[in-house]
């Protein structure tokens, strides 16, 4: 992909390596903010034909997984105190 800032569906999943339910998920549960990381453009007929900003999403799903380690990490730490 050439550096493109606003994509579609098809070219945002393959760049993020997601599937397709993960990111309507996203913007589903608000995760994904309307303008910000996608948008509708006049061609729009469906959410099919979003377009999403791209390097906005990966810094997202980037977050997501330094949150998700430290949710183990945190999980892993208490289990081991209670082991104790």
């Amino acid at each position: 992909m050439q550096n493109k800032v606003w994509c579609s569906v098809k070219e945002t999943l393959e760049e993020l390596q997601i599937d397709r339910k993960q990111l309507f998920r996203m913007r589903d549960d608000g995760t994904c903010k309307l303008g910000t990381h996608y948008a509708a453009f006049p061609e729009t007929r469906s959410r099919d034909n979003y377009r999403w900003n791209v390097p906005k999403m990966k810094k997202i799903l980037k977050e997501q997984a330094t949150q998700d380690t430290e949710v183990i990490s945190v999980s892993f730490g208490n289990s081991l105190v209670e082991a104790a």
